[in-house]
C-alpha cells in the first residue's frame, strides 16, 4: 500500500503544478495586455488615417464619373426632344398653313418640359438667339455665334442674371427650321448633383463598414453633407441641429471647431472628443482623423471608439482562453485517466496478483504498451478475462485521448504561426488516406496519421524570431529552420509508442535526388511511410496560403509536384485521390480560431527596439524614403555613444545597457520637445538616429543651432537619470561621468545626400573621419 500511496501523492502533486503553471500563464498574459492595447490603437489609426486618404482621393474619380454620368443624360434628353420635332416636323410639313409655323410648334413642344428633378430644361437656339422658358420672352442673345459647320455637342451659355450665370447646355442641329434642340442645366446645378451623387456613393460604402466605423462629411459652415448612410447635401441642416439638449449642442459645436482647426491642418489631424456610440447607445470616447477635401470645402472624416479596443482586447483574451481550454481538459483528463489507470492496476496487483501470475502480467503490459488488444478468450480464470476486458477498453480509449491530445498539442504549437495552422492535421489526414489508398493496412494508417500530426512538432525549437519573421529568410535563418525535423525527432524518440514514427519524422524533408535534410537521403534510403508523408506534407504546403504567396489549387500542386524530386510511382498512383482529398478537405473545419488582430499587433513589435522600446532603424528608412519621395529637405541626426566597449569592459555590461536606455530616454525627451524632430530609432548597438525636418532654406543654421542643442544638453540629461538610479553607488557614477561622452554628426537631403543610405553612410564616415583625427 506504500506504492499506492506514493503515486496517489505523485497524482495530486502534478495537478497542482499544473494548475499553478496556468495562473502564472494568465498573469503575464494581463500585465502585457496594456502593451497591447497601445499597439492596437495605433494600428486602428494607420487604418483610419487610410481609409479617410483613399476617400479623400477618391473623390476627383467620382465627380468625373459623376459628370459624365449626368453630362451623358443630357445628351440622351436632347436627343429624345430631337427625335419628338423631327416627328412634328414629318407630321404638319404636307400642311402649308402648319408647315410655315413648324418653329413655334417645336417651341411649343419645348415649353414647361424638364430632365433631372426640374433642374434641367429645353430651348431652341435659332437666328443667334437662345429661347427657352414658358414664354418667348425668355430669349437671349449669343455672345458668339455658334460655328456653320457645328451639328451637335456641349456648349456654355450665359443667361441673365435673374435666371442663373452659367448654363451648360447639349444642342444639336435641326435643319428643317434652321435651329438647334438644346437640353441645359444651370453650372451650379450640376455641381450639386455631382456632389449628391459622390456623397451618395461613399454612404453605399458605409452601408458595408462597422457601423461605429464610417466616413462622415461636413462642410466648413457647419452644415452635414454626410452622417454614416444619409446624404444631407443641400439639407443646410448644421451639425449641432441634431442635438437632443443644450449640452449636447455645445459639446458638438465643440467638436465641430476641432474638426475645422484639423481641416486648416495640412495633410489632416487626429481629434479626440466625445460622440455617441450607436452599438451601446451612449456617448463614448473617440478618435477620429479629419482632413480637408479644399475644392468642396468638405470635411471628411472616420474615427473609431476606445470603447472598441477593450472588447477588441477582450475577445483577444476571450479567444486564448478559449484556445487554451481545450488543452487543458484534454491535458487533466489525461492526468486523471493515467492516474486513475495507475491507481486501479496498482490496487488489483496487491490485491489479486502473486508470483504465478507474473508472466501473464507481462503479457498484459506488453499488450498496453503497444496498444495491441488481448485475446480474452485464452484465459479461463473470470478475474483475469475481466482484466483483458478492461484492458482492452482503456486501449480503445486511450487511442482517442492520445490523437484528440496530439491534435490539441499540435493547435497549441501551431497558433504561434497563423499561416501553418492546421497545417499537420491536413498532412496527417493526407498521409493516413494516402496509405489507405496503397492498401497498406489500418496500423499504417494510424501510424501516418500520428506521424503527420507530430512531424513539425521540433518547430517549437526554432526562435520565434526566425519562425515569425514577416520578411524572407536570411540563408544563415534558412539554415536554423532546416533543423526542425531533427528537433522533431528528438522530441518524438524520447516516447516509448512514438520510437517507431521517429525516423519517417526526421527524414520527411528527405527527397530522392540526395537534395532534401537534414541526411541528404536518396529514395532506396528513405522509406516507404516517409516517402507518403513527403508528398502529404510537400502537397498541403502548396495548396495552403503563406506569407509570401497565394495558395494553389489541387491540380497545379499536382503538375508541381510531377517536377520535384518526390517518389513519382506514388505520385501516380494516387494523385486523383489527392485531387479528390483536397476537395473533401476544403470542408473540413479546424479549430484555426485565432483572433488575426493578435497577429497583426505581434507582425508591428518586430519594428521594435525590445531594450530601448524605440523604432528600429527600417521604420526611419521608410520614413525618409517617403520624405524623398514627396522632394521634402530633411537632415539625419546621428549620436553615438562614444566608449562603449571601454564602459562595459570597465563598468559591467549591466551599466552598459543602461548607459544606452537613458540615452534613449533623453533623446525622447529631445524628440517630443521639438516640432521637426521625429522617428527617432536605434540603428546600431551603440547609435541612434532621428530625422530633423528642415523649414528654411538656411538648413546649415537650423542644423547646427539642433547640433548645439544636443551637444550642451544631452549628456546632462543622461547624468540627471543616473543620478536617480538608486541601484549604482556614488563612487562608480563620479568614474562614469567622466568617460559619458556622445558623437554628434547629421546629414542633409537633397544639398549633402541624394538618397537614405547615403545619409546614413556619410554620417558614419563623419564619425570615423572624426575619430582618425
Amino acid at each position: 500500500m506504500a506504492s499506492f500511496g506514493f503515486v496517489l501523492i505523485s497524482f495530486v502533486l502534478i495537478s497542482i503544478l499544473s494548475f499553478v503553471l496556468i495562473k502564472i500563464n494568465g498573469y503575464i498574459f494581463s500585465k502585457n495586455i496594456d502593451v497591447v492595447k497601445n499597439e492596437y490603437v495605433n494600428l486602428l489609426k494607420e487604418q483610419v488615417k487610410g481609409d479617410v486618404i483613399d476617400i479623400k482621393e477618391y473623390i476627383p474619380y467620382l465627380a468625373l464619373k459623376s459628370e459624365r454620368s449626368l453630362k451623358n443624360t443630357i445628351k440622351l434628353k436632347c436627343g429624345n426632344m430631337f427625335s419628338l420635332s423631327y416627328f412634328i416636323y414629318s407630321t404638319y410639313k404636307s400642311d402649308s398653313v402648319l408647315a410655315k409655323n413648324i418653329e413655334n410648334i417645336v417651341y411649343q413642344a419645348l415649353q414647361g418640359a424638364t430632365f433631372l428633378g426640374g433642374e434641367g430644361f429645353y430651348g431652341l437656339i435659332s437666328h443667334g438667339e437662345f429661347v427657352f422658358g414658358q414664354k418667348n420672352q425668355d430669349k437671349i442673345k449669343l455672345t458668339r455665334p455658334i460655328p456653320v459647320d457645328f451639328q451637335e455637342g456641349f456648349i456654355n451659355l450665359q443667361l441673365p442674371n435673374q435666371i442663373s450665370n452659367d448654363v451648360a447646355c447639349y444642342i444639336k442641329y435641326f435643319s428643317p427650321i434652321a435651329s438647334y434642340i438644346a437640353a441645359c442645366i444651370p453650372q451650379e446645378d450640376l455641381r450639386q448633383k455631382i456632389q449628391y451623387m459622390v456623397a451618395d456613393t461613399i454612404a453605399n460604402r458605409n452601408l458595408s463598414m462597422n457601423k461605429n466605423r464610417y466616413i462622415f462629411i461636413n462642410d466648413t459652415k457647419g452644415n452635414m453633407v454626410l452622417i454614416y448612410t444619409n446624404v444631407m447635401l443641400n439639407k443646410n441642416r448644421k451639425l449641432w441641429e441634431i442635438a437632443k439638449n443644450k449640452e449636447d449642442e455645445k459639446l458638438i459645436r465643440d467638436v465641430f471647431q476641432k474638426e475645422l482647426k484639423a481641416y486648416y491642418t495640412r495633410g489632416g489631424k487626429f481629434i479626440k472628443y466625445m460622440w455617441y456610440e450607436p452599438k451601446l447607445k451612449k456617448y463614448g470616447q473617440k478618435i477620429s482623423f479629419i482632413c480637408a477635401y479644399k475644392p468642396w470645402g468638405w470635411i471628411i472624416g472616420e474615427g473609431f471608439y476606445e470603447d472598441e479596443v477593450d472588447f477588441a482586447i477582450d475577445r483577444v483574451r476571450n479567444g486564448i482562453k478559449e484556445g487554451i481550454s481545450p488543452i487543458i481538459k484534454y491535458l487533466y483528463l489525461y492526468i486523471l485517466l493515467l492516474g486513475a489507470g495507475i491507481l486501479l492496476f496498482s490496487y488489483i496487483l496487491f490485491l489479486y496478483l502473486n508470483t504465478k501470475l507474473r508472466d501473464t502480467f507481462k503479457v498484459f503490459e506488453k499488450s498496453f504498451k503497444e496498444q495491441n488488444r488481448i485475446d480474452e478468450s485464452k484465459y479461463s480464470l473470470l478475474e483475469l478475462r475481466n482484466i483483458a476486458r478492461y484492458i482492452n477498453n482503456f486501449i480503445e480509449k486511450f487511442k482517442d485521448y492520445e490523437n484528440e491530445f496530439l491534435e490539441a498539442l499540435v493547435y497549441a504549437m501551431e497558433s504561434k504561426d497563423p499561416y501553418t495552422k492546421g497545417h499537420s492535421q491536413r498532412v496527417a489526414r493526407y498521409a493516413s488516406l494516402i496509405a489507405k489508398e496503397l492498401g497498406l493496412g489500418e496500423e499504417k494508417e494510424s501510424e501516418l496519421y500520428k506521424a503527420g500530426l507530430l512531424h513539425d512538432i521540433g518547430k517549437i525549437g526554432i526562435p520565434d524570431n526566425i519562425l515569425l519573421k514577416p520578411g524572407k529568410l536570411t540563408p544563415t535563418e534558412y539554415k536554423i529552420i532546416q533543423y526542425h525535423p531533427i528537433f522533431s525527432y528528438e522530441i518524438v524518440s524520447q516516447i516509448e509508442q512514438f520510437k517507431p514514427l521517429a525516423k519517417h519524422i526526421r527524414h520527411h524533408h528527405e527527397r530522392c535526388d540526395g537534395s532534401g535534410y537534414p541526411d541528404k537521403l536518396k529514395c532506396e534510403q528513405i522509406s516507404l511511410e516517409t516517402r507518403i508523408l513527403a508528398i502529404a506534407d510537400v502537397f498541403d504546403a502548396i495548396t495552403s496560403k503563406r506569407a509570401y504567396r497565394k495558395q494553389l489549387n489541387a491540380e497545379e500542386a499536382i503538375k508541381i509536384m510531377e517536377k520535384e524530386p518526390l517518389d513519382q510511382e506514388i505520385l501516380a498512383k494516387i494523385k486523383d485521390k489527392l485531387m479528390q482529398l483536397y476537395t473533401e478537405e476544403e470542408s473540413v473545419e479546424y479549430r484555426t480560431d485565432m483572433i488575426e488582430e493578435v497577429e497583426k499587433i505581434r507582425k508591428e513589435l518586430f519594428d521594435i527596439d525590445y531594450i530601448t522600446g524605440l523604432k528600429r532603424r527600417r521604420v526611419l528608412i521608410d520614413k525618409t524614403n517617403k520624405f524623398i519621395e514627396e522632394k521634402k529637405p530633411f537632415a539625419i541626426f546621428f549620436i553615438d555613444i562614444k566608449n562603449l566597449s571601454y564602459i562595459n569592459y570597465t563598468f559591467s555590461t549591466y551599466i552598459g545597457d543602461k548607459l544606452i536606455i537613458y540615452t534613449a530616454i533623453a533623446l525622447s525627451d529631445v524628440i517630443k520637445g521639438c516640432s521637426n524632430c521625429e522617428t527617432l530609432s536605434r540603428a546600431y548597438n551603440d547609435a541612434f538616429l532621428f530625422i530633423f525636418k528642415l523649414k528654411s532654406k538656411d538648413y546649415k543654421k537650423e542644423c547646427s543651432s539642433m547640433d548645439e542643442f544636443l551637444r550642451n544638453t544631452l549628456k546632462n540629461k543622461v547624468v540627471e537619470l543616473f543620478e536617480k538610479d538608486e541601484e549604482i553607488d556614488k563612487t562608480t557614477k563620479r568614474k562614469l561621468y567622466s568617460s559619458i561622452e556622445f558623437h554628434i554628426f547629421y546629414g542633409v537631403y537633397p544639398d549633402e545626400f541624394k538618397n537614405t543610405e547615403d545619409l546614413i553612410y556619410g554620417c558614419m564616415k563623419k564619425k570615423k573621419k572624426h575619430s582618425e583625427s
